[in-house]
């Protein structure tokens, strides 16, 4: 089983799996949670329009991939894949793993 079938991803858009990439990296980077401003800086997500950036977050919180930060301000984002149940606790580390690759690649 791929990582994208684990957590879900094969039915995302090339720009809904940038911005899930992008967020993952940033919530680990940060601690556990990240402003979007900050998640919307990210190497993967540079020239993707604001409102495609905002479409893309929504569909991912829509979905379970992403969701708000509790008793934060709205923009602030956490991930429920690593505490949800039949998810492996490595998931992070291959994401953080592809993103690497993928911006190494495209840069």
């Amino acid at each position: 089983m791929g990582l994208e079938d684990e957590v879900g991803l094969g039915a995302l858009t090339q720009n809904e799996k940038d911005v899930f990439y992008a967020s993952y990296t940033e919530i680990y980077l940060a601690g556990g949670t990240e402003k979007s401003v900050d998640i919307k800086k990210h190497a993967l997500l540079i020239g993707m329009a604001e409102p495609t950036f905002h479409s893309c977050l929504k569909a991912l919180t829509g979905r379970g991939l992403l969701s708000h930060a509790p008793n934060t301000k709205a923009s602030s984002h956490t991930s429920p894949i690593v505490q949800r149940e039949g998810c492996s606790s490595v998931v992070l580390r291959r994401v953080l793993w592809i993103v690497l690759r993928m911006t190494l690649v495209r840069f």
